[in-house]
């Protein structure tokens, strides 16, 4: 008769995380988590480690859409475990940064036209602004205008509006 003899690694098994990482959201404000199974370190006594499975949550691919979470920690976990059964975890966090700046659009350059005393009014232009941003869809904001609205210019009289803004 034959028996079949299987040696089974029941000793712990341990897997080391990458350290805590830093990614950016892209200009559709969307980042695909990448594959940080090889980041990790994996430590067994018996079985090779680079024949452990290791599963990573959320796995890679996932797209994290940066107009739904603004920027944000992600805390990715793996986990490792051997044919026996010993199984080991670590996590560590991904924080995904919106560094794309939002940009400000001015209205067109504008002539004022003097009344019978040749002065003319500077008009209020903060709501011909406009802020765009990759990440936040209704971005709201403050605006002071610089000579501000109600200032008297006379005829000839060339003025630059300059706008201070704060998102």
């Amino acid at each position: 008769c034959d028996i079949v003899i299987t040696f089974t690694d029941t000793l712990p098994v341990e897997i080391i995380c990458p350290e805590n990482q830093t990614e950016f959201f892209d200009e559709n404000c969307g980042f695909v988590l990448p594959d940080y199974r090889d980041s990790a370190e994996v430590v067994s006594s018996c079985t090779d480690p680079d024949s452990i499975q290791i599963t990573q949550f959320p796995p890679a691919q996932t797209l994290i859409d940066g107009a739904e979470v603004g920027d944000s920690t992600v805390e990715i976990t793996l986990v490792v475990e051997t044919n026996g059964g010993e199984a080991d975890t670590c996590m560590f966090d991904l924080t995904i940064l919106d560094t794309i700046p939002a940009v400000l659009t001015c209205a067109p350059d504008t002539n004022i036209f003097v009344n019978e005393d040749c002065q003319g009014i500077i008009p209020d232009l903060t709501p011909e602004l406009s802020v765009d941003d990759n990440c936040i869809t209704d971005i709201g904001f403050t605006a002071i205008q610089n000579p501000p609205a109600g200032g008297i210019l006379l005829a000839g009289d060339v003025v630059t509006i300059t706008f201070t803004v704060f998102v």
